[in-house]
């Protein structure tokens, strides 16, 4: 056990085996654990009483000496273990849904941290030496009561998420080095004061998600075309009358990238119009790219009927040949078989012996 905590980099509070302070404790608890292992019981409610009256009857005193309280106890230990407890090797840490109104500039002492949410406190500001968590990766500071942000915030070098959601920011709330968080992959400004983004929006490469819902936004930079890596947009809820056209050089509208621009107010309508008219070119090209694709699969459709024709006009003549092959066998069985039988049936001319009535004798002396 003892290896293992100092694996995890966990101080161990000393605990003598000949502790003058906290052996006594141990042996009451001793003590009354064997008395009630004497006693007999049947539910819960009996076991509670009878701890209650093995305690009453415990002695107060050991050795001559008073046993120390629960109290007392905890307070020396504490006294004595000043010092020795550090929170450096701390990565999370939650205070979220509290009643704060500060941290402490000496969060720059948790070296180790990675994750910090004070989500829903009542934070006015933050400390400087915030910037000094090198290791800090995400961090949710929503709903506060933020009207700026520290000087040198920019400075966390391995910040991934940022959640500054329901405060009071604006433009002008972010420091100069704000937009340096190159490592940035989402960045949470909704309900917030803003009526203009910072074009050096356009610094932050990395950044795949970007909430601006429910804002003062009257325009977008056009600097936002260049965030190549965007996945999703949240722009509703804004005063936005037209979007930059380098916004189309994004991707946003595959099966998982999320682009919403609803609760803008209503444009003029000459912009409608001109908006209506990009929506039918863009149904247009959809329509042509159809049917692109619909006349892309009818050639290849008959490609492949080409294909299965000849395919079947070989198979005709390779059935035609082997046809012709099995006629040809048949004629030349038939034809030697004919050359057999005939040979076999051809009647050869007997030679009888003629009677000696029927010889002729005439002429002949005998």
């Amino acid at each position: 056990m003892q290896e293992w905590l100092g694996n995890k980099s966990l101080n161990v509070l000393e605990w003598p085996s000949q502790s003058l302070n906290l052996n006594p404790i141990e042996h009451l608890w001793r003590d009354l654990k064997i008395a009630v292992h004497r006693r007999s019981q049947s539910n819960l409610t009996e076991l509670d009483r009878i701890y209650i009256e093995e305690w009453e009857k415990l002695p107060k005193y050991r050795d001559g000496q008073p046993l120390p309280t629960l109290k007392n106890k905890c307070t020396e230990t504490e006294r004595e273990s000043v010092g020795r407890i550090t929170l450096s090797n701390i990565t999370q840490l939650v205070l979220s849904h509290n009643k704060l109104t500060t941290i402490p500039a000496n969060v720059a002492d948790l070296k180790n941290l990675e994750v910090l949410n004070v989500f829903n406190n009542q934070i006015e500001e933050l400390p400087t030496q915030i910037s000094s968590l090198q290791k800090l990766k995400h961090l949710n500071l929503g709903m506060n009561r933020m009207s700026t942000l520290p000087r040198g915030f920019g400075s966390l070098p391995a910040l991934e998420v940022l959640d500054l959601t329901y405060n009071n920011l604006n433009e002008s709330s972010l420091p100069g080095n704000f937009f340096y968080l190159t490592t940035l992959r989402a960045l949470y400004l909704s309900d917030n004061d803003f009526e203009m983004l910072p074009p050096d929006i356009g610094k932050l490469g990395k950044l795949q998600i970007l909430s601006l819902r429910d804002n003062d936004l009257i325009s977008l930079p056009k600097e936002i075309g260049d965030l190549a890596q965007l996945k999703e947009l949240h722009i509703q809820g804004n005063r936005l009358t037209v979007l930059p056209p380098e916004l189309g050089n994004l991707d946003l509208t595959g099966p998982k990238q999320v682009f919403k621009a609803e609760n803008n107010p209503p444009t003029s309508k000459s912009q409608a119009q001109s908006r209506m008219r990009r929506v039918a070119g863009a149904e247009s090209q959809m329509q042509s790219r159809r049917r692109r694709v619909q006349s892309r699969r009818c050639r290849v459709a008959d490609a492949e009927s080409q294909a299965q024709s000849r395919r079947c006009r070989v198979a005709g003549a390779e059935s035609q040949a082997q046809s012709r092959r099995r006629r040809c066998r048949r004629r030349t069985k038939a034809s030697e078989h004919l050359s057999t039988y005939s040979i076999k049936q051809t009647p050869t001319s007997p030679q009888w012996p003629r009677p000696e009535s029927c010889v002729r004798t005439s002429g002949i002396k005998l």
